[in-house]
């Protein structure tokens, strides 16, 4: 019987190296009023784009889906319009 040390377990796809991979799970912990809303839709304005987010390489355009649970639809259209603005990309239909 194998074990974790020497099974073999492919690498899994980074989409943002140091925060995002895909088929695991990321936690944003902070205070309120912290910022963790922005970053989390400037990663996810990144990733639709494929542009390069917090000095990393850019990364391949991926679909994202995005769910807040605490802005309204205005308040949220108003800050992804700021992000790609600041970012220089439109969403295309990634996002």
């Amino acid at each position: 019987m194998l074990n974790i040390v020497q099974a073999e377990i492919p690498q899994p796809c980074i989409i943002v190296p140091a925060i995002l991979t895909a088929g695991e799970a990321t936690l944003l912990a902070a205070g309120a009023g912290s910022g963790k809303t922005y970053i989390s839709q400037y990663i996810a304005a990144c990733v639709a784009a494929g542009t390069t987010s917090f000095g990393n390489e850019p990364c391949e355009a991926k679909k994202v889906f995005y769910i807040d649970a605490e802005l309204g639809l205005h308040q949220i259209q108003a800050r992804f319009g700021n992000i790609f603005n600041a970012i220089g990309a439109e969403p295309g239909g990634q996002f």
